[in-house]
């Protein structure tokens, strides 16, 4: 081989794919769906989303304004900023002209008149109910408020639209005074404003650049209302702050493990110019694998692109083991390193397929490109160095790491055959610690938010937590009439049990339902019905000096055809907002709910299920504790399913199960250091940092591998140095994560970090190679 003549092919191929990933990273379209990155799915899961998307859960902004003079005022003028950007649409609005929506609930009343409607019209058309409604209005007109009240009293004379507003008000079970029109809290100081969008929140350049507008919109609302103070949060602002956190996280965790690993070569080789090229084929590998990666996903999650810097830690690996031996014997292809690289980069892999047929979304783009990198990493290692590596480039020097590896070899040697015994005997305290490893499955922990999104977050939960957080029932149907039949069938089975529970049920029906309620309000509205309640009015009138002539005028057409009256309550439905919800493909109805500590959480999901296959119970509280003991499920599963995996690629690799045995019992024990430090230091593990399972299992299997082709050749005590590198470099990949703000990444860092030491150490400590005679050869 020409270790000079062939340097151009692999300069030109470390080009191509910088210039192919510089192109794919200007075109790419980014997303990010906290939902993607967890590794299972289910119904419950399924449920959720569904919900969350039906309702608008999941586009919903919540704002709080507080003023100490008039929050609803300034609620008010914020409305109409925010009504200027065309991506969101009013949920609670300003006061509707209360004539207008006196008129409509009037409108509606033919299609909900049940028998307990029709008692309450009956009550509210007494002689004395006519009199103290006269008289109200008769004061009310005589202050500055006349025009007002009186266009009210024009629009609902009789004020039968409180049958309406009453049931729609009972609908709710967390509720909010009421000032201007809008929900204000005990102090009447903070007023709650909503908004949804009409977008996914999952495209984050999009959510990045309706909160940049929300934000203006709030500091023109603020010029003019100086003394202010506006909060708002929701998916959108989730979104845009996940996104530039990830980003700034993505390129200072990759470029700070490129320094440490460039860092770490210098103080690891004879030659400087070994440091450059170790990087070479992982940086090459990361690259073309991001470009391929663009090619095959029409959309790229950030959470993934920030894990390129595991792959550059991963990948160098093989550089390091290939630089070492051709330092040795410079010119010479290091073709004994072949089946070593094979067999790491193998168990490897199957950590990254693992996660591309088991996770979630994000998983499936992680195992891709996580994949490929080491992939093409272990061939680029193999290809490039020895083609790259020159002939001579100085003398060689004593290399820091050596006299490092050297001290530790000494350090081991003085265990003697005792090494793997001592790790047995640790594994029984260690074992004990570690089951008391918590989990934490609050997905909102998993998003990351700056400072000031954080604080407006949390005062928007301690001020209006119940009625953004009430627990909910969903009911779903293909159309109105079945969510109205399942609705009843939930609410009885809710009634019958004692459960607290608030639905528009009253306001609800379904065609046929309709049409009896239709038939009742004619036959209640019989001629002589009529006459003696427009003679009662007009009698209350005179009394409180009110010209009775227009009230007689206004009241609503009593005999008003089918075909009207269902035109009006499509057109009353609109008043529903948050309660009902349709696309045109499907309808949706809430329940709100407190199941209570009667039943657990699980149970009444459960119950629910069986009293409506259309039902689903929604609690963010449980749906936490759901993710929680499902990951510990995904954490035993997936470790087996690597474990085993890994041991079974390995028998295959050596020809021998003893081999296999041997070489997966150190990856073993410091999978439960790993978790007994976890414990110690009370750190739980959540459904990202469990990844690190994996990939403890899989991927630190190179350092037994390597340990034992060093064995095999008799040179275990200078094997050690290059395993102690690339364990370094890992830690390194994966200690940046540590350093990030994004709490996925953090987390991840953190105990990854921890295993890639625990299991190189005993590594170390479970080879049985004679440390002391190779030393004295």
């Amino acid at each position: 081989m020409n270790p000079r003549g062939g340097m151009l092919l692999p300069a030109l191929l470390c080009a191509a794919c910088a210039v192919a990933a510089a192109i794919a990273g200007k075109s790419n379209s980014y997303r990010e769906n906290i939902l993607d990155l967890i590794p299972f799915r289910d119904s419950v899961l399924d449920d959720y989303a569904r919900v969350a998307d039906k309702f608008s859960q999941s586009r919903t902004l919540y704002f709080n304004v507080w003023d100490k003079a008039s929050p609803s005022k300034v609620a008010d003028a914020l409305e109409r900023k925010l009504s200027e950007i065309p991506e969101l649409k009013r949920e609670s609005s300003e006061s509707e002209d209360a004539g207008k929506a006196a008129a409509r609930a009037v409108s509606a009343l033919p299609s909900i008149f049940s028998e307990s409607a029709e008692a309450k019209t009956s009550a509210m058309l007494s002689a004395e109910s006519l009199k103290g409604r006269m008289g109200f209005f008769k004061a009310k007109l005589a202050t500055l408020e006349s025009p007002a009240y009186k266009q009210a009293l024009l629009s609902d004379p009789l004020g039968l639209a409180r049958i309406f507003f009453d049931e729609l008000k009972g609908a709710r079970l967390a509720r909010a005074e009421i000032s201007a029109g809008r929900p204000v809290d005990a102090s009447g100081k903070n007023a709650l404003l909503t908004a949804s969008g009409n977008f996914d929140p999952t495209d984050s350049a999009k959510s990045a650049k309706l909160v940049s507008e929300i934000e203006e919109k709030i500091l023109e609302v603020k010029k003019a209302f100086p003394d202010a103070q506006i909060a708002f949060a929701g998916a959108y602002r989730i979104a845009k702050e996940n996104a530039e956190i990830a980003a700034r996280d993505s390129s200072f965790c990759i470029a700070l493990t490129v320094v440490l690993m460039f860092a770490l070569c210098l103080c690891a080789f004879g030659r400087k110019i070994c440091a450059a090229l170790a990087v070479v084929p992982s940086l090459s590998a990361t690259a073309a694998a991001f470009a391929i990666l663009s090619l095959a996903m029409p959309e790229i999650s950030r959470i993934s692109v920030a894990f390129a810097s595991i792959a550059i830690g991963v990948g160098i690996d093989y550089a390091i083991h290939v630089l070492h031996a051709l330092e040795s014997s410079p010119g010479k292809f290091p073709g004994d390193l072949v089946g070593p690289i094979a067999a790491a980069a193998g168990t490897t892999l199957i950590a990254f397929g693992i996660m591309c047929f088991f996770g979630g979304g994000g998983f499936l783009q992680i195992g891709l490109f996580g994949g490929m990198s080491v992939a093409l990493s272990a061939l680029f290692s193999l290809y490039m160095l020895p083609r790259l590596f020159p002939k001579s480039a100085g003398k060689n020097r004593k290399a820091p790491a050596d006299a490092l590896a050297e001290k530790l070899a000494d350090a081991r040697a003085k265990l003697g055959g005792y090494g793997r015994l001592t790790v047995a005997l640790s594994l029984v305290p260690a074992a004990l610690l570690a089951l008391g490893t918590s989990f934490d499955g609050n997905i909102s922990n998993l998003n990351a938010y700056g400072k000031a999104a954080r604080a407006d977050d949390a005062k928007i939960r301690s001020i209006w937590g119940k009625i953004a957080g009430q627990k909910k029932i969903a009911v779903i149907s293909a159309d109105f009439d079945g969510a109205a039949t399942q609705l009843r069938k939930v609410s009885d089975f809710l009634d019958a049990n004692g459960i607290e529970n608030a639905s528009a049920k009253a306001l609800l029906f379904d065609s046929a339902a309709r049409a009896q309620n239709r038939a009742r309000w004619r036959a209640y509205w019989t001629e002589e019905k009529i006459a003696g309640t427009k003679s009662a009015l007009s009698e209350a009138a005179r009394n409180a000096g009110i010209n009775p002539k227009p009230l007689l005028a206004a009241l609503p057409d009593f005999r008003a055809p089918n075909s009207r009256a269902e035109a009006d309550y499509e057109n009353a439905k609109n008043m529903l907002a948050g309660l009902v919800e349709s696309d045109g493909n499907s309808c949706a109805f809430a329940i709100d709910v407190e199941p209570g500590a009667q039943i657990s959480p699980e149970d009444f999901y459960g119950a629910v299920k069986r009293a409506s296959p259309l039902a689903t119970y929604v609690d963010a509280g449980y749906f936490g504790s759901h993710i929680s003991r499902s990951t510990r499920n995904w954490l035993v599963k997936f470790a087996l399913i690597a474990g085993v995996a890994a041991f079974c690629y390995l028998a295959a690799a050596y020809r021998s199960l003893k081999a296999a045995a041997r070489l997966a019992f150190p990856v073993f024990a410091g999978l439960v250091w790993t978790f007994a430090i976890l414990s110690a230091l009370g750190i739980a593990v959540n459904i990202v940092s469990a990844i690190f399972v994996i990939f403890a299992v899989c991927m630190a299997q190179d350092y037994p591998i390597f340990l034992e082709a060093g064995k095999r050749r008799n040179a275990v005590r200078k094997s050690l140095a290059p395993v102690m590198l690339s364990a370094a470099t890992t830690i390194c990949a994966f200690g940046t994560f540590a350093l990030a703000e994004h709490l996925v990444l953090k987390s991840l860092g953190t105990a990854a970090a921890a295993s890639i030491a625990s299991i190189f150490l005993a590594s170390a400590l479970c080879e049985d190679a004679d440390w002391r005679a190779e030393k004295n050869e």
